[in-house]
C-alpha cells in the first residue's frame, strides 16, 4: 500500500487526547482504490478516473473528488466504521437523497452508482454522485444585494414548501423497497399530490428501523432494542427512554469515587455520575413527562422527512436559484414539531443597518422564511421544565420534581466543564488546538490527584496516565 494511498483512508483533521487509537481506528477507511476509480468513470460512461483527492473529512464520513478523462468529475463518499449501522446508513441516505429529488423536486446531489453492501469489490460502503453544481452560499454571502438575499430566502421558504407537501405514514428511516428493509412498511402519504406521485411512493418506497447513530452507538448495536418504525408520535418519544434505560440496566457500572468536578478537577466523576441510578431515575422522569411534550394540532405531529441543516454551507447556488442541497445523512421522518426550523441565514451586520432598512428586512424575512406554530424550547441538561409547566399551558400538575440541590448541581457541573472546552467530551482538539490542550490537561491531571488517596489515587493515575505520555511527544 502506497503512503498516498494511506493518507486517503487515515483521518487527518485533528487528535485526541484520549482513546486517540481507538478514536482514529473508527474513521479508518481502507478501501480498493483503483476499483472506486474503475466503478465512477463507468457510472458516466467516462473512459478513466484520472485522479482522487481528499476533499474533506467529518466526523463520519470521508468525501473524495475524482476526475474522468473526459474533463467531468464527481463526488465519492466513503463512511467511517463510526458513521452508524452497517447498510442501512448508506441505503437510508441514498433513498432520502432520491425521495427529495423525485418527490419533492429539492435538487440534492445526483446518485450515479451506490453500495451499501461492504463486501464489494471497493471493500467498503460508497456512494458516487455529481458534484454539487453552483457554489457554496457561505462563499458568496457578502456579495449579493439585499434584495437578492430576500430573493434566496423565498427559494428556501419554497423547500420547505415541498417538505410540508407530503407527510408520511410513519416515523423512521426511508429506503428503497429494493433494500430488503427488515421490518419496513410502505411508504404511503396523505398529502394533496397526484395520484401517479402516490403510487410512486408507495411502489418505490418503505420506512423502515432509524438508522440514527443514537440507536446503534456501541453495545447497542446488538441490544434488541425498538428502533421503529413507528406508527404513533408517542411511540418514538417513549423509545428514546426504553432505549437508554436498557443500556444501563445491561452495560452500566458503577464506580467508587468520591471527588467532585471542580474547576481544578472538570473531569472529576461527579455522584450523579458514579453509577446507573441517577440517569434511570432521570429517564423514569422523562417518561412521565414525555406524551405531554407532544402538541395537539395532528398537524404538528404529522411524520415529515425534513433537513434540519440547511445552513450556508450545505446550500449551493447558481444564477441566483438553490442548485443543490448536500449532507442528507442522518435526516429522517418524524414528528413535524421536532424537525421544523428555518434555515440558520441572517443578513450580515444587521447591528448595523438602519431602522427603516431593519424593518424592511425583517418583513421580508418574515413573508419568506417559513416559522412555525409550535417550537420545543427546552435547554439540553437542564431541569427546570417543571418550574415552567404552568406557563407552557398545561393545566395538570408537573409529574415530576426536582429538589433544588439537584438544579444547583446540575447547572455547577455544566459551568465547570464548559469553563474548559478546548477539547470536545471525546477529547478530539484540532491541531491548532492542541498543544494547549495537552497542557490544561496535564494541569488538571496533577490537580485532581492531589484530592484523592489510596485505590481512588491509583484508578485515577492509570486512567489519566495518557496525558504525559503525549505531553512528552510533544515537549
Amino acid at each position: 500500500m502506497s503512503d498516498s494511498e494511506t493518507d486517503l483512508f487515515q483521518y487527518t483533521s485533528g487528535r485526541w487526547l484520549w482513546n486517540e487509537e481507538r478514536q482514529l481506528k473508527n474513521r479508518y477507511t481502507p478501501f480498493n482504490v483503483p476499483e472506486l476509480k474503475r466503478i465512477a468513470a463507468h457510472s458516466i460512461g467516462a473512459g478513466t478516473c484520472t485522479a482522487i483527492t481528499k476533499l474533506g473529512e467529518g466526523n463520519y464520513n470521508k468525501c473524495f473528488r475524482l476526475e474522468m478523462d473526459n474533463g467531468s468529475s464527481m463526488i465519492a463518499r466513503i463512511p467511517h466504521p463510526n458513521a452508524g449501522p452497517r447498510y442501512y446508513t448508506t441505503a437510508f441516505e441514498v433513498a432520502t437523497m432520491g425521495f427529495a429529488r423525485t418527490i419533492l423536486g429539492i435538487p440534492p446531489p445526483r446518485v450515479y452508482a451506490w453500495d451499501a453492501d461492504k463486501d464489494n469489490s471497493v471493500g467498503s460502503e460508497y456512494i458516487i454522485m455529481e458534484e454539487a453544481s453552483g457554489t457554496m452560499v457561505q462563499e458568496v454571502w457578502e456579495d449579493p444585494s439585499i434584495d437578492d438575499k430576500m430573493d434566496f430566502a423565498q427559494e428556501l421558504a419554497e423547500i420547505q414548501r415541498k417538505l410540508l407537501q407530503v407527510p408520511l405514514n410513519c416515523y423512521g428511516s426511508l429506503y428503497y423497497a429494493t433494500s430488503n428493509i427488515k421490518d419496513a412498511v410502505l411508504a404511503e402519504t396523505s398529502g394533496e399530490v397526484p395520484p401517479e406521485l402516490r403510487d410512486e411512493i408507495r411502489r418505490r418506497f418503505v420506512i423502515g428501523p432509524v438508522a440514527l447513530r443514537d440507536y446503534w452507538n456501541k453495545e447497542r448495536a446488538k441490544m434488541a432494542l425498538d428502533r421503529g418504525p413507528w406508527q404513533e408520535p408517542q411511540d418514538y418519544l417513549l423509545s428514546l427512554a426504553r432505549r437508554e434505560e436498557a443500556w444501563f440496566q445491561q452495560h452500566a457500572t458503577t464506580t467508587t469515587a468520591t471527588t467532585s468536578p471542580s474547576e481544578d478537577c472538570p473531569q472529576a466523576p461527579s455522584a450523579t455520575q458514579n453509577g446507573p441510578d441517577s440517569h434511570l431515575s432521570l429517564l423514569h422522569k422523562y417518561a412521565k413527562v414525555a406524551l405531554h411534550l407532544l402538541p395537539t394540532d395532528p398537524a404538528m405531529n404529522a411524520p415529515h422527512l425534513w433537513h434540519t441543516d440547511l445552513h450556508a454551507g450545505n446550500l449551493f447556488i447558481q444564477d441566483g436559484r438553490v442548485s443543490s442541497v448536500i449532507d442528507w445523512q442522518g435526516q429522517w421522518i418524524a414528528p413535524l414539531m421536532l424537525q421544523g426550523r428555518p434555515p440558520k441565514l441572517n443578513p450580515e451586520h444587521f447591528d448595523e443597518i438602519d431602522a427603516q432598512e431593519k424593518s424592511r428586512i425583517r418583513e421580508c424575512m418574515r413573508k419568506s422564511m417559513l416559522f412555525y406554530l409550535y417550537q420545543l424550547r427546552v435547554k439540553n441538561g437542564t431541569p427546570f421544565f417543571w418550574k415552567y409547566w404552568e406557563s407552557l399551558g398545561f393545566d395538570i400538575p408537573c409529574p415530576i420534581q426536582f429538589k433544588e440541590e439537584e438544579v444547583h448541581d446540575c447547572i455547577e457541573e455544566d459551568e465547570i466543564w464548559n469553563n474548559i472546552q478546548v477539547v470536545d467530551r471525546e477529547g478530539f482538539s484540532f491541531h491548532e488546538c492542541y498543544d494547549r490542550a495537552v497542557l490544561l490537561f496535564k494541569k488538571v491531571r496533577e490537580a485532581c490527584k492531589e484530592g484523592m488517596e489510596g485505590k481512588e489515587r491509583e484508578m485515577w493515575d492509570n486512567q489519566t496516565c495518557w496525558v504525559e505520555k503525549h505531553y512528552r511527544a510533544d515537549s
